[in-house]
């Protein structure tokens, strides 16, 4: 495998799974009922608090707190969305009469919807073990298939190519 990540120290796959059901939720029901966001975002800072990512790169492995790692890419989608909206490539209705910085309070509501992913793609994605939650395999590069894949028991070849025609 060309690039690996792992949890280690993770709470349960229920406690994830009502977070982000609760964080999801909340995402339609603060129009009209209270807004619970940071009572979710202090959960998940308590149930993650420990969970370290390991990622192995060319046999080199590195660990990063997980909430740390949430946080950088919530920081980064916040800045993409700066120069987006900068570059003309969609307007909120603040700036129609002119450019100013997208407002700090998304950068919370990035790292819910980045906790989501996270909770539907590690609970989908086959693993091979309970500490194992992403795997990128190399003929994901190599076949030009650009996604996250599961490694499972069967084969790799499984995985990417098409069964051949029955004769």
């Amino acid at each position: 495998r060309l690039f690996r990540v792992e949890l280690e120290g993770r709470p349960s796959g229920r406690i994830a799974a009502l977070l982000a059901v609760a964080a999801y939720g909340n995402f339609f029901t603060h129009h009209w009922w209270m807004d619970i966001r940071g009572l979710v975002l202090v959960c998940i800072v308590v149930a993650f608090a420990t969970t370290r990512v390991k990622t192995t790169i060319g046999g080199r492995v590195w660990r990063l707190p997980f909430l740390l790692a949430l946080g950088a890419v919530a920081l980064l989608i916040w800045g993409a969305e700066n120069v987006a909206t900068f570059g003309g490539a969609w307007l909120y209705p603040g700036q129609v009469d002119g450019w100013h910085w997208v407002s700090w309070h998304k950068i919370p509501a990035w790292f819910l919807m980045g906790f989501v992913s996270f909770v539907l793609v590690s609970t989908t994605v086959p693993r091979e073990s309970p500490d194992t939650a992403i795997v990128v395999a190399p003929q994901a590069v190599t076949t030009g298939f650009t996604g996250l894949v599961g490694s499972a028991a069967r084969s790799r070849r499984d995985r990417f190519d098409p069964a051949p025609p029955s004769r």
